[in-house]
C-alpha cells in the first residue's frame, strides 16, 4: 500500500528540513512538487485568479511527483501539497469542488516574528522605496500565514508549532504522525496517480 503525506506551511516553517528528515526515517522519498518554474507558474495563475488552470497545475506537479513510485508503494514525503496550492485562491468554494488529490498533511506554521527573522527580513533601511517593499513583504507574509492557519482549521489538520519546539521533536511528532495514520482508507491522490 503507498503511502503519501504532505508537510505545508508558508516560507520559513522548516518543511523542506522535516520532510526530508521524514522521508530518511520512514524509509521513504522526498519530493518538492512546486519547485522551481512549476512554483512560479502555480504563483502567477493564483494571482491572475485562474483557479482551472491552478488546480491543474497543482494536480499535475503532484501526480509527476508520486508516480515513479506508484508500483513499489515507496513512501513519499511532499515538501508542499494541496494546501499550498488552495493558498493561492481567493474563490475557495470554486477551488474544493475542482481538487481531488487529497493527502494526509501536517502544517509547519510560525509566528510572523519568527517568519521574519527566519527570511532575513528586516525593516531598518531610511529609504522610502525600501520602506514600501518592505511593508509589502510584511502584508505579504501576514496574508499567507492567516491562509495556512485557516485552512489547518478548517480542515482539522495537525498544526505542528516548529518555532516553539526545537527540530528533532517536531521530527518525533511526525514520524509519530505518520506511523499511527490509518492507511487502510485508499486516499483519492492514489487513485488518479495511478
Amino acid at each position: 500500500m503507498m503511502k503519501v503525506f504532505a508537510l505545508d506551511g508558508h516560507d520559513g516553517a522548516g518543511k523542506t528540513s522535516l520532510a526530508q528528515a521524514l522521508a530518511k526515517q520512514v524509509g521513504g522519498v522526498y519530493a518538492r512538487p512546486f519547485g522551481g518554474e512549476t512554483g512560479a507558474r502555480l504563483l502567477s495563475a493564483g494571482n491572475d485568479k485562474r483557479v482551472d488552470e491552478l488546480v491543474t497545475i497543482g494536480r499535475d506537479a503532484i501526480l509527476k511527483a508520486i508516480r515513479p513510485h506508484i508500483k513499489d508503494s515507496t513512501p513519499v514525503i511532499l515538501d508542499r501539497g494541496w494546501v499550498t496550492v488552495a493558498s493561492f485562491v481567493a474563490d475557495k468554494p470554486a477551488f474544493f469542488k475542482q481538487w481531488t488529490l487529497w493527502c494526509p498533511t501536517t502544517l509547519c506554521w510560525i509566528d510572523l516574528n519568527t517568519t521574519l527573522k527566519r527570511l532575513h527580513t528586516r525593516l531598518h533601511s531610511n529609504s522610502p522605496q525600501y520602506q514600501d517593499e518592505q511593508a509589502e513583504k510584511l502584508c505579504w507574509h501576514r496574508h499567507y500565514l492567516a491562509i495556512y492557519f485557516e485552512l489547518a482549521e478548517r480542515f482539522n489538520l495537525p498544526v505542528l508549532r516548529t518555532d516553539q519546539h526545537a527540530f528533532q521533536p517536531c521530527l518525533d511528532k511526525l514520524v509519530e504522525q505518520f506511523t499511527q495514520h490509518d492507511w487502510s482508507a485508499l486516499p483519492t491522490i492514489l487513485n488518479e496517480g495511478q
